[in-house]
């Protein structure tokens, strides 16, 4: 099935609807949204699904996808209950704002103003349900390690969690750098963790 977009210019000015494929293929800017999962001491990633036509096997925003041209930003909450089961409402996040961002791969130029917003993480893995075409795992990741990561200041972080592998659910524990993480910009994840610590007592 096709799906449309809305796309604008760098200024985020609406100009057009496309498909999502024509965007990809001409780097053409549209809207997505993201959903960060934290806790006090951690931001929550989830494990690409190695199905998955972009990224496969790679960590990524905890809930994210493209918004279409019928959606608002706060429609893209449906994708945290489709992708890892959790249903929030509008007044269980905090948007953090729109940050825009460029992926460039072999096969597509990903340009995307992002949606950003946050929400407080169950207390326990068991309360995610994944979707297994798109999510094949959960883990978190203390936000002092991934951004001394992000500076330079190491070459990799510690995440804990679980991974789903023929639907069996097992621990998923290890070190890992930012080749393993989908290629954002690392001043987006930096503001992300900024925010959260900055705004963490309030929210």
């Amino acid at each position: 099935m096709t799906e449309y977009i809305r796309i604008f210019n760098e200024k985020h000015e609406w100009l057009r609807i496309a498909s999502r494929d024509e965007a990809h293929a001409q780097g053409l800017w549209h809207e997505t949204f993201h959903c960060w999962l934290y806790d006090e001491e951690h931001l929550y990633f989830q494990l690409r699904s190695p199905l998955k036509k972009d990224y496969p096997n790679l960590f990524d925003i905890t809930a994210a996808d493209h918004l279409l041209a019928t959606e608002t930003p706060e429609d893209g909450l449906r994708e945290v209950a489709e992708e890892i089961g959790i249903t929030y409402t509008i007044e269980d996040v905090e948007k953090m704002g729109i940050v825009a961002c460029e992926i460039m791969s072999s096969h597509m130029i990903d340009r995307e103003f992002c949606h950003v917003f946050l929400a407080r993480a169950p207390q326990s893995f068991s309360a995610f349900t994944l979707q297994a075409e798109e999510v094949a795992g959960i883990v978190k990741a203390k936000l002092t390690d991934v951004m001394a990561c992000l500076n330079g200041d190491s070459t990799t972080f510690f995440v804990d969690g679980f991974e789903e592998i023929d639907r069996k659910r097992q621990p998923l524990q290890r070190d890992i750098s930012l080749k393993h993480i989908v290629g954002f910009r690392e001043q987006y994840v930096q503001q992300v963790i900024q925010y959260i610590q900055q705004h963490v007592a309030v929210l």
